[in-house]
């Protein structure tokens, strides 16, 4: 099986821009996505808003569907036809969405990875859904991982400031000003640690899910595949009814 370039290609762009603009590698930052959400305010995003994400939650689902997805099509299409569903289906999507209502801005691959995986299933149900499946369990798997890890720090960076908190007023009582003032250095560090953990948090809370968008990047997908890749669909019908026909009930 050849090598799937364009899925590739797609995926390490939307991870390396993530890491690039994100707060703490893993929340997206709040100038980021001011600065590449779209809407008809700021139509000029139309191509970079796919790849500002919230966070690690919405960067790695997004990634999991992008990669189970695109290496199906690319198996039984083209890498032209990943780049084309992807990018024309978020393209549809997005001027969908805000012809509807323009007053949410839209971030994040949603709508390209949907339309991937609507073209992907009807072309090839099974490998799609085993990839995209197995490939969301690890998503899901490293997400707890990472809430746990973030959770935790937060804890643990709040117990070390009441700790350091303490030494400082202990310090400043025996006029010991050298390790009052580090002592606050430290504390301030820690603190903007803190405030960049909510700040994420915060603006994930900000930015919710969007049911349409979804529905009509599977609207594009559905389409495509049936104007590009009939005999693919076709193929993929008798292989179910096939195995269908061998399951007992």
């Amino acid at each position: 099986m050849k090598f799937p370039i364009a899925t590739a290609a797609i995926a390490i762009s939307i991870l390396a821009f993530f890491l690039i603009l994100s707060s703490m590698l893993v929340f997206g930052s709040s100038e980021g996505i001011e600065r590449f959400k779209f809407s008809f305010d700021e139509v000029q995003n139309i191509f970079f808003y796919n790849f500002a994400h919230v966070d690690y939650a919405h960067l790695l689902v997004n990634l999991a569907i992008i990669i189970g997805s695109g290496i199906v099509i690319e198996r039984k299409l083209k890498s032209k036809d990943v780049v084309a569903l992807f990018f024309a289906g978020s393209l549809f999507s997005a001027l969908l969405f805000a012809a509807l209502d323009n007053e949410y801005a839209i971030v994040g691959a949603s709508a390209g990875a949907v339309a991937l995986l609507t073209a992907a299933v009807a072309v090839d149900t099974k490998k799609a859904l085993a990839l995209t499946i197995g490939l969301m369990l690890l998503a899901t798997v490293s997400i707890f991982a990472i809430n746990s890890y973030i959770e935790d720090s937060t804890k643990s960076l709040k117990a070390q400031v009441q700790t350091l908190e303490n030494t400082k007023e202990i310090a400043e009582r025996e006029n010991n000003t050298e390790l009052a003032q580090s002592t606050g250095t430290i504390i301030e560090q820690k603190n903007e640690q803190i405030y960049g953990i909510e700040q994420g948090v915060e603006l994930k809370s900000r930015i919710p899910a969007s049911i349409e968008i979804h529905f009509f990047g599977s609207i594009f997908g559905a389409a495509y595949a049936f104007l590009f890749a009939r005999k693919e669909i076709l193929r993929n019908v008798t292989s179910l009814k096939k195995m269908f026909a061998k399951m007992h009930f």
